[in-house]
């Protein structure tokens, strides 16, 4: 990480599974800083991020994003993919501990999986929800392991695990909100086409840090950093609407895949 006035430049390291929407560490985030408010870009995320203290827990409900198969097909070779989930770590550090659902496309057909990971450990697909099934997801830490728990409101399904920090070391300096697009598997750099989701809603958003202090994205004890996704040129591939409802809601927008 390189730190110079009014900018930090943080560098992933992660990368995802070829068949399996899985994520990692933010990739090659820039970020200017005001007073408690943070602009981003990153190639792979976009949504939010708490940061400038540690935390303990971080959760939100969303919906499981519809895949325009029509528009962003996929193939066996490259699968269009994106995923919505909640976590913790992941920009300052090698790892990052999180669960939420993926959205696919290959040759059109559309594909749905939620799932849970501790970077740079290997992803576990628990069940199979639907497009537009409403999901709780959250991640809390606790005497150095992590407790991962997802709720398919919408079906009943779910799925609570514990898991141990992925790398040598989990700060916990940032919790988030993200819609992502992967990377592949072993190809740093490179990444597989963004499905076309559309619109990802995030809401009921609550963030606990290390010390105790509830709250969300706009709780003056931290910064939140504003994610928006772009490619190598810059053009915009994904985009995150302001803060609703006091910092608990928020909407991220499918833009183009160049």
């Amino acid at each position: 990480m390189l730190i110079r006035p009014a900018l930090v430049t943080l560098t992933s390291l992660a990368a995802v599974a070829t068949a399996t929407l899985i994520s990692g560490p933010a990739a090659d985030a820039s970020i200017a800083r005001p007073a408690s408010h943070v602009t981003a870009t990153d190639r792979n995320w976009v949504g939010y991020a708490a940061l400038g203290t540690r935390f303990r827990y971080v959760q939100a409900e969303f919906r499981v994003p519809k895949a325009d198969c029509a528009r962003t097909p996929g193939s066996q070779a490259e699968p269009a993919q994106a995923s919505a989930w909640v976590g913790l770590d992941g920009i300052f550090d090698k790892s990052v501990e999180q669960d939420g659902v993926a959205a696919t496309c290959t040759d059109g057909a559309a594909s749905y999986n939620a799932w849970l990971e501790a970077w740079p450990q290997a992803n576990q697909i628990e069940f199979y929800p639907r497009a537009g099934d409403v999901i709780r997801a959250s991640v809390y830490y606790s005497d150095g392991d992590y407790r991962l728990v997802l709720n398919d409101l919408t079906s009943g399904q779910g799925f609570d695990r514990v898991a141990a920090c992925g790398a040598a070391e989990c700060a916990n300096k940032t919790a988030e909100v993200v819609t992502e697009d992967p990377e592949v598997y072993g190809s740093p750099g490179r990444y597989w086409p963004m499905v076309d989701y559309g619109t990802s809603d995030f809401w009921d958003i609550k963030i606990t840090s290390q010390a105790g202090l509830k709250g969300n994205f706009d709780t003056a004890a931290w910064q939140n950093s504003q994610i928006t996704m772009v490619d190598p040129s810059r053009h915009v591939m994904a985009v995150p609407a302001s803060l609703a409802g006091n910092g608990t809601s928020f909407q991220t927008y499918w833009k183009r895949e160049y």
